[in-house]
């Protein structure tokens, strides 16, 4: 059964809940930017201080009508409404089509220690999944981390710690045709002319990919049901930088 029929059998469940009038407890309301400190969003996502009462994805998921709006949303990360790095308020580094932005746009430069708030106008109350357009630049090579609120609050406990990738390539590059003509990859040899093993660099360029639980305990991409009104989207950085060039929300 697909992830999104399923979800439908879950709203038959709910539905005598809904007409009845009464909203989900954790239910996302229209808000417009938050007033929360750094440290306190940090206090939120802290490995020891994670509320319990936040619930998991799927509990989540659960709670709210299935409802899937076949509407778009991109968020240019150059149109935020809050920037703060380390607490302090400054104005991030713009990159104006930086290799090859994906649709000729901007991006902007999210540090280790980068708060970015922005602003989305949702038209249908539903279920959205989320994505980013971004360009994993160097840093120290370990994951990029961020975490993402809703309206000051975190949704669910698998959106504290989302890891986004790196491009990942073999430091071979020399191609040589064999004795069959085949055309292979030519191995680097040390001085007693073995094959020396071929190291991973990094191959960075501009990705577009769905949100997902860093422990794979849940392999669909992650969702935000958000009710009709203006909401404010927080991406708190963990670990690394990276350029942010879109936040997208979507059901394609």
């Amino acid at each position: 059964m697909s992830r999104k029929n399923w979800k439908r059998k879950i709203a038959l469940l709910l539905a005598a809940t809904l007409v009845a009038g009464v909203s989900p407890q954790n239910a996302l309301q229209a808000e417009a930017a938050t007033d929360i400190t750094q440290e306190e969003y940090e206090d939120i996502v802290g490995t020891y201080s994670i509320d319990p009462d936040v619930p998991g994805y799927q509990e989540y998921v659960e709670t709210y009508p299935q409802v899937y709006p076949d509407q778009e949303y991109r968020i240019a990360a150059v149109d935020y409404v809050r920037y703060e790095e380390a607490g302090e308020s400054v104005t991030p580094e713009i990159y104006d089509n930086y290799e090859n932005i994906p649709g000729g746009g901007s991006a902007i430069l999210t540090g280790e220690e980068a708060l970015a708030e922005f602003e989305v106008d949702v038209q249908e109350s539903g279920f959205y999944d989320i994505s980013l357009v971004y360009y994993p630049i160097e840093g120290k090579s370990s994951e990029i981390q961020r975490a993402f609120f809703v309206d000051g609050k975190l949704p669910y406990s698998e959106l504290a710690t989302v890891e986004l990738k790196r491009i990942w390539v073999t430091n071979i590059t020399e191609k040589a045709e064999d004795e069959n003509g085949i055309l292979t990859k030519v191995w680097q040899v040390d001085s007693q002319g073995n094959d020396v093993k071929p190291r991973a660099v990094e191959a960075p360029e501009w990705v577009e990919s769905y949100l997902y639980d860093s422990n794979g305990y849940v392999t669909d991409p992650l969702s935000l049901y958000l009710e009709a009104g203006t909401h404010t989207i927080t991406v708190m950085s963990q670990k690394e930088p990276v350029l942010l060039s879109e936040i997208v929300l979507s059901n394609s």
